[in-house]
């Protein structure tokens, strides 16, 4: 399937391959900006221009199944974790927030401040990345919202922000310069802080140089050793 939203507030699915016709939901906002779909399916949620996030049932009911609010700036952004247990949504006011997909319940507000043009879910679900009109994409836990990472892109405005399904990258883009000499640009970041402390430790024992071991005593070579092992053995 595929869906789109867009001025008037109406919100459109197509289903490949079954014809022309959407499925057609009309709130009442003027404009929607972000659509996202459920990893689980069923479910469709818009951000719009009136600050409300809706969703909707992409088949049968056609009233939104939930309206959640943060505050009555518009919407930008939406996206829902991987297993679709979550929804967040970030937009012109400079904060994001994180809801229950079942109870419709706030779980999280992240402190961003800054207009927030993408919002993103990590592969685990644990982290949030926005894409911030600095040029900064900013790390949060999505349970708590607490602060994590601040990536700096040198891209002017960041338009759009995701996690690496891998590794622990954000790849962003956005525009650098001013009108009339704007240009695109994209760049993948490295998210050290992003990693689990059994990743950071093994990463820590890498880098320490066979001088560093040489005086270090005995037995704590050893158990930097064994660690390093155990470290490549699990990659």
């Amino acid at each position: 399937m595929v869906a789109a939203g867009g001025d008037g507030g109406v919100l459109r699915v197509w289903k490949l391959g079954a014809g022309a016709r959407p499925v057609v939901r009309t709130s009442p906002a003027e404009e929607i900006h972000g659509v996202a779909f459920a990893p689980t399916g069923g479910l469709v949620a818009s951000a719009a221009w009136d600050g409300a996030l809706r969703l909707w049932k992409v088949s049968g009911q056609k009233a939104p199944v939930a309206t959640l609010r943060g505050d009555r700036h518009p919407l930008l952004s939406v996206a829902f974790s991987p297993d679709g247990a979550r929804v967040a949504a970030g937009g012109l006011s400079g904060s994001a927030w994180v809801w229950d997909v079942h109870s419709h319940r706030l779980v999280a507000i992240l402190p961003v401040r800054q207009p927030i043009w993408d919002i993103g879910f990590s592969r685990d679900g644990r982290l949030l990345v926005t894409a911030g009109d600095d040029g900064v994409a900013r790390v949060f836990a999505s349970e708590s919202g607490r602060p994590i990472a601040e990536l700096h892109s040198g891209i002017d405005h960041l338009e759009a922000a995701v996690f690496d399904p891998v590794r622990w990258r954000v790849a962003v883009a956005g525009e650098r310069g001013e009108a009339p000499v704007e240009r695109g640009e994209a760049a993948v970041l490295d998210c050290v802080e992003c990693r689990s402390l059994e990743e950071l430790v093994c990463r820590a024992a890498d880098r320490l140089t066979p001088r560093a071991l040489s005086t270090l005593p005995r037995d704590a070579r050893d158990r930097i050793d064994s660690r390093q092992r155990r470290c490549h053995a699990g990659r």
